[in-house]
C-alpha cells in the first residue's frame, strides 16, 4: 500500500538543468546540445516557477538536488541565484546539497565557489577511467581530468563526493571494468554509483551475460572494500548513502523545478513540460498530472523495497526455489542472482499478491 501522506512531509527540491555541450549515446533524460543562448532566459523561467508554486512554502525541505544535462555549465551567478530564490520561497534545514559535475569543468575557483554557496556534495560523472572507454561513451572528458576534478574538489573543501560510473556497454570486457573499480577505490570517495545499461532496455547494451557478470564485479569488488551496498546501483561509506536519492526510494515527497522536472506529492506525480518553447512562456504549467493508485502505489512501493534490499512479503516458492529470494525473519531479501530481473520479480510478486486477495485475504505490503 501507499504511505499516508501528510501535508508536512515534503523533503526534497530537485533543480534540473537540462543543457549540454553533447548528447551521450545512452542517456534518456531530457537535454539539449548547444543551446547556451538560452540559458539565461531558462534561468529566468526557473525562478519564476519557484517563485509561483511558493503554496509549499511551509514545507521544510532537507535536500536540493542540481542536476542535468551539465549543471557545471552554468555560471556561479546562475546557481547563486538559483540557490538564493529556494532559500526565499521555501523554508530550508539543508542536510544535503549536491550538484552533478562533468571532470572537464574542473577549475579550483569554481568548485571552491560552489562550496561557498553552501554545496556540500558533488557526484563527478566520471563513467571510465579510460579513454576508449570514453570515448565509446561519448565522454568529452578525458581520465586525467576525472583526477584533477577529484583532486581539485578535495581542496576546494568537498567532503562528500559520488562518483559515477557505467557497465554493460558494448565494448567494455570484464578485465577494463574490473580495472576502473580499482582504480575509482584508489580515490576513496565517499559515494560510488555504478549503473548498469541493460540489454532489456538499452541498445547499445553488450548480452545479458556479460551485464550481470560486471554487475556481480562490482558488487563484489566494492563490498570487499568496504562501501555498503545500500541500493541497487549504488555503494557508500557509512553515513554517506544518498539522502535525496533516498527520498526517491523511499517515496518520499519533492518538488522537481525546470522543463521535464517531475514532482511527487500527496499522492500525485506531476511533469513539467519537456518543450523548451512552452516551458520558458509557462513554465509553472505541468505536462501531466497523475494520481497514484493504490494498485500503482503497491507497484512502485514493492519495486522500491526491492531495489533497498528490504524484506518482502508473499514471494512464491517457486521465486525462492530459482535463487532469486533469500530468507530473513521479516520476509524474503533479493538475492545478487534475482538483482538484474528486479522488473520481473516486482510483476511475480504482484500477481502473487493479486491471488492471495482474489482468495479473500487481505495483505499490507509496504
Amino acid at each position: 500500500m501507499g504511505k499516508n501522506r501528510t501535508y508536512h512531509s515534503l523533503k526534497g527540491i530537485y533543480i534540473h538543468f537540462p543543457f549540454c555541450k553533447h548528447r551521450c549515446p545512452y542517456c534518456k533524460f531530457f537535454s539539449l546540445v548547444n543551446k547556451e543562448e538560452l540559458i539565461d532566459k531558462y534561468i529566468d523561467a526557473l525562478k519564476t516557477e519557484i517563485f509561483k508554486r511558493s503554496m509549499h512554502s511551509r514545507e521544510l525541505f532537507s535536500t536540493l538536488y542540481i542536476g542535468g544535462g551539465t549543471p557545471s555549465l552554468m555560471k556561479k551567478e546562475h546557481i547563486k541565484s538559483i540557490v538564493s530564490t529556494i532559500l526565499t520561497v521555501f523554508r530550508t534545514s539543508f542536510k544535503e546539497v549536491t550538484i552533478e559535475l562533468n571532470p572537464e569543468h574542473n577549475s579550483l575557483n569554481y568548485l571552491k565557489d560552489l562550496v561557498n554557496m553552501g554545496i556540500n556534495r558533488l557526484s563527478i560523472g566520471a563513467q571510465s577511467f579510460f579513454q576508449n572507454e570514453l570515448n565509446i561513451l561519448g565522454r568529452l572528458h578525458s581520465p586525467q581530468d576525472i583526477y584533477k576534478t577529484y583532486e581539485n574538489a578535495r581542496k576546494a573543501g568537498f567532503k562528500n563526493i559520488n562518483i559515477d560510473l557505467i557497465f554493460g556497454y558494448k565494448g567494455l570486457n570484464n578485465s577494463i571494468w574490473l580495472k576502473t573499480l580499482k582504480k575509482v577505490l584508489q580515490l576513496q570517495p565517499e559515494h560510488i554509483s555504478t549503473y548498469g545499461l541493460s540489454p532489456r532496455k538499452y541498445p547499445e547494451a553488450s548480452d545479458e551475460n556479460t551485464y550481470i557478470y560486471q554487475m556481480n564485479v562490482a558488487i563484489e569488488t566494492l563490498q570487499s572494500a568496504g562501501y555498503k551496498h545500500y541500493e541497487v546501483s549504488n555503494f557508500s561509506k557509512e553515513g554517506y548513502a544518498s539522502l535525496h536519492n533516498l527520498i526517491y526510494w523511499h517515496r518520499d515527497e519533492y518538488l522537481g523545478f525546470g522543463a521535464s522536472a517531475a514532482s511527487f506529492y500527496l499522492n500525485y506525480r506531476f511533469i513539467t513540460t519537456a518543450n523548451m518553447k512552452k516551458y520558458l512562456v509557462a513554465p509553472e504549467r505541468k505536462n501531466s498530472i497523475e494520481y497514484i493508485t493504490e494498485e500503482k502505489s503497491l507497484i512502485e512501493s514493492i519495486y522500491m523495497n526491492l531495489r533497498l534490499f528490504k524484506p518482502i512479503k508473499y514471494v512464491s516458492n517457486t521465486l525462492i526455489d530459482m535463487g532469486y529470494f533469500t530468507p530473513e525473519e521479516k520476509g524474503f531479501r533479493i538475492s545478487t542472482k534475482g538483482l538484474p530481473l528486479i522488473d520481473y520479480l516486482t510483476l511475480e510478486i504482484i500477481n502473487n499478491i493479486k491471488k492471495r486477495r482474489n482468495n479473500g485475504l487481505y495483505l499490507k505490503v509496504a
